[in-house]
């Protein structure tokens, strides 16, 4: 808690970020868009998180890919405090 990170997530095709979204949502369903960034290798995608206080947690995103595929899924987690 209290300290930004990065999240990486790895896919099997390139991501267009210009195409893509990615939130993270807070307690309440609040929707706060996320700042993405292509990772070292191909179909590395790096979410910067700020900080953030205990309690629970989604990233919710739809990457589009550089072959044309849509991939999209929320990611739950708990920040402990």
């Amino acid at each position: 808690p209290g300290h930004a990170t990065t999240v990486k997530l790895l896919f099997n095709a390139n991501v267009e970020l210009s195409l893509s979204r990615v939130f993270l949502v807070s307690k309440g369903d609040v929707f706060h868009p996320a700042e993405i960034a292509h990772g070292r290798k191909p179909g590395e995608l790096l979410i910067k998180l700020p900080p953030l206080e205990p309690g629970d947690y989604a990233i919710k995103y739809k990457v589009f890919a550089a072959d044309g595929h849509l991939t999209e899924n929320n990611i739950r987690f708990h920040v402990a405090p």
